[in-house]
């Protein structure tokens, strides 16, 4: 699968979760949304440990654990730029 693949069903699933917000996940808090990617990785490797794997099944659980990885970025890019800047050292 291409990257480009992938970040489309990414962006295919967000768009299932519109209702929920544009933009949902910036008001929820880090631990918040580290929690939930934990889960997905649990439901991934519940996924993965199958005998009758699904790949389609595999590859929904993998987009859903990009989605919140994104999401934690995300969130910490946007405070990053929100604090004021650092004073610089003296040396």
């Amino acid at each position: 699968m291409k990257l480009g693949g992938f970040l489309d069903l990414m962006e295919a699933k967000l768009r299932q979760n519109d209702d929920k917000g544009e933009r949902g996940w910036e008001d929820e808090g880090q631990q918040q949304l580290l929690d939930k990617l934990c889960d997905e990785v649990e439901e991934l490797m519940g996924a993965l440990a199958r005998v009758k794997q699904d790949p389609s099944a595999i590859i929904s659980e993998c987009v859903d654990v990009a989605l919140f990885a994104y999401f934690i970025a995300d969130n910490t890019h946007r405070a990053a730029l929100e604090l004021p800047d650092a004073p610089e050292e003296e040396e």
